[in-house]
């Protein structure tokens, strides 16, 4: 038998008001609970959620910050941005709750948002089987459907432009990671390499990956420590020019500092150099 159902409604939490149950439930059978925020907003928290979490706003108060960038109401790929959690990823970006078109609702980091690495929910991993014989992508055309894989995910047999016969997974398929057998890789590859307006993408979306050089020893790229002063340093490098964001008595200032600086200089150029690429693949009429 399970337990007593919990009632939320009018519990409140901070300018939070629990109004009432949904009626809908996420992946782990858990209630969704309608809460009203002070200023107006309204977000939607499970059941664990409103037992155990350290939310006081609908994230309101986080927007208000001059380095946060509001995303509500973006569309990236089948997701939808609602409103902020007020919790971050282990880089420091902020966390999104998202509503899929299918109709889940999920959070994803800001980062993984805006580099299109996450553009569903995982639905297509499941999705129904559509009749994609015939269809391309990039390189590839669609001979037959070719079973299940890993996780449920449908396989699509495909004849790349080379002449070569592979298996692609239609979540691959579907978002562009895949677009021939792999005859493609070095064109790729250079074409990432490729310097946009003086700066290389490859370089930025490194940096924003949070994977370290192996001289890297304070565990954040771009910030060091100064034993001279006993300082922690934070410094920023774009278009060959070295920016200086300061030094700090705590190592934890000095990261944010530098996760600050790369939201603000890093993103935007990354932003215009995938639009520049899809005004430039786009057909003319």
């Amino acid at each position: 038998m399970g337990g007593k159902k919990t009632d939320f409604t009018g519990l409140k939490l901070g300018h939070l008001t629990v109004i009432e149950p949904t009626g809908r439930h996420d992946g782990n059978g858990r209630a969704i609970w309608r809460c009203d925020c002070d200023c107006g907003n309204t977000i939607y928290l499970d059941s664990r959620a409103l037992k155990r979490t350290k939310r006081r706003d609908c994230g309101c108060n986080i927007l208000n910050s001059p380095f946060v960038k509001d995303l509500t109401g973006q569309r990236f790929g089948k997701l939808v941005c609602l409103y902020p959690t007020g919790d971050k990823d282990s880089s420091g970006g902020l966390i999104w709750h998202c509503r899929c078109d299918c109709g889940n609702e999920s959070n994803f980091s800001a980062h993984l948002l805006k580099s299109g690495r996450t553009r569903t929910c995982g639905c297509s991993r499941n999705a129904v089987i559509k009749d994609y014989v015939g269809k391309r992508f990039g390189s590839l055309t669609v001979i037959e459907h070719a079973g299940m894989g890993i996780n449920s995910t449908h396989l699509w047999k495909c004849r790349c432009d080379c002449g070569t016969i592979v298996i692609a997974r239609q979540p691959r398929l579907e978002s562009g990671y895949t677009t021939s057998c792999g005859c493609t890789y070095t064109e790729r590859i250079n074409a990432l390499k490729k310097l946009y307006d003086g700066t290389g993408i490859s370089f930025l979306e490194y940096n924003l990956s949070g994977k370290l050089r192996s001289s890297n020893k304070s565990g954040v790229t771009g910030v060091h420590f100064d034993s001279r002063n006993n300082k922690w340093i934070a410094r920023i490098t774009l278009r060959k020019k070295l920016y200086s964001l300061g030094s700090y008595k705590n190592k934890e200032d000095a990261i944010k500092a530098r996760k600050r600086a790369e939201e603000e200089l890093f993103e935007p150029v990354i932003e215009e150099y995938y639009r520049s690429k899809e005004t430039e693949e786009t057909p003319t009429s």
